[in-house]
């Protein structure tokens, strides 16, 4: 099982010279689930720098949120005012290929134990910032790259604390590396969006259901890893 936490991190270089640029920071990073999402039997990836950086859960050409200033390398910020970014291109680039090798390779390490290797995508997101009410988990899915035993298992799992659930919404989709989309779907992916409102206040720190969704999280996870295991 990869854990892969893309957006856990607010921005290293200091550079937060606006009110707009601190509340898109604030609002679409990931509060946390590089601590959330744990389990001792995994490799876990998580992306060092923040998104407004450069976002690896973008594809490197072509991707369709380039359009609207969010690719790879942001150029808008959350209320589409324009946003110089802070570090070069090509050190953009070699991150985000960085962060592909890195999944890449414990794929390929993973494959000679395991018929099925899964990925587990792992984000929060700000209801704030969607004009409707949301369940407290989205659960996004790919149609060649995650079984729907899996989806189900993931679904189950947090019905039964009461918590509701959607599929792909209003998020979608779940990282595969480039060189296996589309072509091995014994490679399996599953993206896990937590709404933040189950476990920060209102100033982005934890509140007191933290540590019970912490120890949900880890059941999950659980029963992902025997799922990798027993799937054949």
């Amino acid at each position: 099982m990869i854990l892969h936490i893309p957006h856990s991190k607010i921005d290293p270089f200091n550079k937060i010279d606006s009110k707009n640029i601190k509340q898109s920071l604030e609002l679409l990073t990931d509060h946390f689930t590089d601590d959330l999402f744990n389990h001792i039997g995994y490799t876990k990836i998580i992306f060092p720098v923040s998104r407004f950086l450069c976002d690896v859960e973008r594809f490197k050409y072509n991707d369709i949120m380039e359009n609207v200033g969010k690719g790879v390398i942001y150029t808008k910020d959350i209320f589409d005012k324009p946003y110089k970014p802070i570090i070069p291109k090509d050190f953009a680039y070699e991150l985000y290929d960085e962060n592909q090798l890195l999944l890449t390779n414990a794929i390929n390490k993973y494959k000679g134990y395991f018929k099925n290797i899964v990925i587990v995508d792992c984000h929060s997101f700000s209801e704030d910032l969607i004009d409707y009410n949301c369940a407290d988990i989205c659960i996004g899915t790919d149609d060649f790259h995650t079984n729907p035993k899996l989806i189900d298992l993931v679904k189950k799992s947090f019905l039964k604390y009461g918590y509701s659930v959607d599929i792909n919404k209003p998020f979608s989709g779940s990282i595969v590396p480039n060189i296996f989309y589309k072509k091995d779907n014994n490679v399996q992916s599953i993206m896990i969006e937590l709404n933040k409102k189950i476990y920060l206040d209102n100033n982005y720190e934890k509140n007191n259901n933290y540590e019970t969704i912490k120890n949900i999280i880890n059941e999950v996870l659980e029963n992902i890893l025997e799922y990798q295991i027993n799937e054949v």
